[in-house]
């Protein structure tokens, strides 16, 4: 399987499942499940649960991101500046 994906073993074969978007490698499909640190976009949960990513809202992080005539939407590991 490639780095964005996780083995899942079954009789006889295996099949190949893509990490959740916010890992960068992962042991299971969900974002607490990410190995090697998060996506970009997202970042650890917390010291205490360093394999779980979360969603980074830049539009709260940085509020004058898209400038002062656009609004920011946040997105799932990025945000999109709308006029």
């Amino acid at each position: 399987c490639s780095n964005r994906q996780f083995c899942q073993n079954n009789e006889g074969s295996h099949d190949c499942i893509n990490c959740d978007p916010a890992c960068v490698k992962c042991f299971g499909s969900n974002p607490d499940q990410c190995i090697d640190g998060c996506s970009k976009g997202f970042r650890s949960a917390s010291d205490s649960t360093p394999n779980t990513c979360v969603d980074i809202n830049e539009c709260q992080e940085t509020p004058n991101i898209c400038g002062e005539n656009s609004n920011c939407v946040n997105l799932r590991g990025s945000y999109e500046c709308k006029s």
